[in-house]
């Protein structure tokens, strides 16, 4: 392993400290004295480093939208100001995957836009943890089988993280949301909500659990489980679509927003009022 730093804004041998690109194993720091964006040879498919981290105090960009950084790496950590845009590469069918992603960004307005390549250049994510930043999931984005995002925030519950998904192909298995407001328009396997603000809208959740403290506006039209504990928000009224959930538990304390001629709710296990 070698610890290696981008000094210019060409991701070439000549701007790393060593002289020689970041290799599979490697560290690649981006310098906090770089005075610009890293804009060139930003295609290193086929690589899978150690780690890549943004480090606090660089402003600039790492990549674009139209040319994101295209490699793999075990961990990919985003401290500064500026933008990344990140292209997790499978080198063709190599099985190369990102790992862990951690954005700490030190403002919430810098960007952060994750995909993934196409066809068997799609590499997989497979844990992320997002504590300050704007979020964006792209439509390629691939997830491995038993991929975790984790949304939180550092000072501010509802303002450290906003996170969009794009609707995609692949399903995110698992999402814990502490802080942050996301908005999702694809589907989602297991959504467990303590905090903060989830809307919902063009694919289904299977199973749906809103804490205390936390918002869930759902637009979907279809909802297979929902638990709804004390001091939770579910929103079914964001649109006029009619709806259909399988099973629905409403704990004492629960919010419901919702109109019967609209929602049909097959199993429902409502506690919020006495009675059989």
């Amino acid at each position: 392993m070698a610890h290696k730093i981008l000094q210019g804004q060409s991701w070439i041998a000549a701007n790393f400290s060593t002289g020689t690109l970041p290799d599979d194993g490697d560290n690649a720091w981006i310098s906090v004295a770089l005075k610009g964006d890293v804009n060139d040879g930003l295609d290193q498919g086929g690589v899978d480093v150690d780690l890549i981290a943004i480090p606090r105090g660089f402003s600039h960009n790492v990549a674009s939208h139209e040319s994101p950084l295209r490699i793999a790496c075990d961990a990919l950590e985003h401290y500064g100001s500026g933008g990344l845009y990140y292209l997790a590469d499978a080198n063709a069918g190599g099985a190369l995957d990102t790992d862990f992603v951690r954005i700490q960004c030190e403002t919430p307005r810098a960007i952060t836009e994750l995909t993934s390549g196409t066809g068997t250049d799609a590499g997989d994510y497979h844990r992320i943890v997002l504590e300050r930043g704007n979020v964006r999931f792209l439509a390629d984005m691939a997830f491995d089988a038993a991929a975790l995002v984790l949304v939180g925030y550092m000072t501010n519950l509802l303002g450290d993280v906003h996170l969009t998904i794009g609707a995609g192909a692949d399903t995110l298995p698992t999402l814990h949301q502490s802080g942050g407001v996301i908005e999702s328009d694809r589907a989602i396997t297991n959504a467990y909500c303590s905090a903060g603000s989830l809307i919902q809208s063009t694919a289904a959740i299977t199973t749906l659990f809103i804490g205390a403290g936390a918002t869930c506006t759902y637009n979907h039209t279809a909802l297979t489980t929902v638990v709804v504990h004390g001091g939770g928000t579910l929103n079914l009224l964001g649109n006029s679509y009619a709806k259909t959930i399988t099973t629905a538990y409403f704990m004492p304390g629960s919010i419901v927003n919702y109109h019967a001629d609209l929602v049909t709710i097959t199993n429902p296990y409502d506690y919020r009022r006495p009675g059989p």
